[in-house]
């Protein structure tokens, strides 16, 4: 699934936001932090990946909002047609295998579960300025993974056989 880029938003008009998320508590509670910011504007929530493909559709939101587990799902029911919504994906720890895997699916931002509101606000500004996002404690990781697929000997690639012997 592509991302694309989602234009910033002028300040006459609000961010409108889906958010997609397992638990209640949990999109309550987010829908309340996104909300305290102006600008920001939460239009729809959803507890799986059939109502946010709904809405997603339906709604034409500028962000999605989307628990990891849900992204990777989500993925699959759009890879012929990925969504216009800046992704952003929350995870519940630091893992490198869940970061890297949030950007392959199309995410455009990563945020913890556990950060502050004013780390969410920062990524959702970021990505709905055309930017790539993933907050400060997991960009170590990110560093790190790079340089261990730099580090790497790349594997010889053979020769192609186009039937000839060695000597010819």
């Amino acid at each position: 699934m592509q991302s694309q880029a989602v234009p910033l938003q002028s300040d006459s008009s609000p961010v409108r936001i889906v958010i997609a998320a397992v638990q209640s508590s949990f999109r309550t509670l987010l829908r309340k932090q996104v909300e305290s910011e102006a600008h920001f504007h939460v239009v729809g929530t959803a507890s799986n990946t059939r109502a946010a493909l709904a809405l997603l559709r339906r709604l034409k939101p500028d962000i999605l909002l989307i628990e990891c587990a849900l992204n990777r799902e989500l993925s699959i029911h759009c890879s012929s047609e990925p969504p216009a919504a800046g992704i952003v994906v929350i995870i519940e720890t630091p893992r490198i295998q869940d970061i890297v895997e949030a950007f392959e699916l199309g995410a455009r931002g990563v945020v913890l579960r556990a950060s502050l509101p004013l780390v969410w606000k920062t990524g959702l500004r970021s990505v709905l300025a055309g930017q790539y996002w993933v907050e400060d404690k997991s960009v170590a990781l990110l560093l790190e993974a790079v340089r261990n697929l730099l580090g790497r000997p790349q594997p010889a690639k053979p020769l192609p056989d186009f039937g000839l012997t060695l000597r010819e």
